[in-house]
């Protein structure tokens, strides 16, 4: 049978495990809105690689052909770099929001944050990826974008590496 303590005011007394218990679970759920911190930290850099290796892309593309870079005709980066921005046109013609920006937007609240001013890394993405502007300019921007990826893809087509090593025997 567990007996409490009182106090003089009748009021039960915490005993040493009652305050380690509150401790750990303050502890605990630091730690957890920490990780929830990082973790949107590592999605809008995810974030921001994607846009970087889609505007990059199409720069050495452009680039590829002028100096006659071999590697800019590989047909799968080719191909991974027309579905990215694809999948933006796409998300812009449809008014549908980026499943990044939602899953940081979702991670930073779990962490506790107002969305992303609390953390520096955040921060500083937003800074560079996010610009107000009126819905339709984004829109026309990716898809004036998308069409010179495009344009690119059909004039300066992919190749097939037609030279496969065979094995020496």
């Amino acid at each position: 049978m567990k007996m409490d303590h009182l106090d003089r005011g009748g009021r039960r007394q915490s005993n040493i495990l009652d305050r380690v218990g509150t401790l750990s679970h303050l502890y605990l759920n630091h730690v957890t809105m920490s990780m929830y911190r990082i973790l949107a930290d590592v999605v809008v850099a995810l974030h921001a690689g994607y846009v970087l290796f889609v505007i990059l892309g199409l720069v050495l593309v452009l680039a590829g052909v002028v100096f006659r870079w071999k590697w800019t005709r590989n047909f799968w980066f080719r191909l991974v770099h027309l579905t990215m921005i694809g999948a933006v046109v796409f998300e812009a013609l449809w008014g549908i929001t980026c499943p990044l920006t939602t899953l940081e937007a979702s991670l930073r609240q779990q962490a506790g944050e107002s969305f992303p001013e609390d953390s520096f890394v955040g921060y500083w993405m937003h800074e560079i990826l996010f610009h107000q502007a009126e819905p339709w300019v984004f829109t026309t921007g990716y898809c004036v974008f998308g069409s010179l990826v495009l344009t690119t893809f059909l004039l300066a087509p992919p190749q097939w590496s037609l030279s496969r090593r065979t094995p020496q025997s």
